[in-house]
């Protein structure tokens, strides 16, 4: 019985222990689905969500689909094909402003 707050006490109704925040992420996306309400609800950037969520698209946990739609990837990957280039700046270029760095990302870990 001391008097001072442990600090993972003071953590206890925001994050989990021992729970990166990539992963705290993915749990948020799997009953939200939406990466702008969670940048809003975890107070990060909508390019940090999608780099957590791409993380478990790389590792196979989360499926492409739920963040880029079919119809999407269809053209990406062939944006891909005509450029011949793994870059994804160079994909951009070809895609324009209708195509996010983090869908064209997604599409490439699926392939690799």
């Amino acid at each position: 019985d001391d008097m001072f707050t442990k600090p993972e006490e003071l953590r206890k109704d925001h994050a989990q222990p021992n729970v990166s925040s990539a992963e705290e992420t993915f749990v948020l996306f799997q009953r939200e689905h939406d990466v702008h309400k969670i940048a809003g609800m975890r107070g990060l950037a909508v390019s940090t969500i999608e780099g957590h969520l791409l993380e478990f698209v790389k590792s196979g946990e989360l499926q492409i689909e739920k963040l880029v739609s079919p119809e999407k990837i269809k053209v990406i990957q062939e944006a891909i094909s005509k450029t011949d280039s793994k870059k994804s700046s160079e994909i951009k270029k070809v895609l324009g402003d209708d195509f996010t760095y983090a869908e064209i990302r997604a599409v490439l870990y699926q392939i690799k």
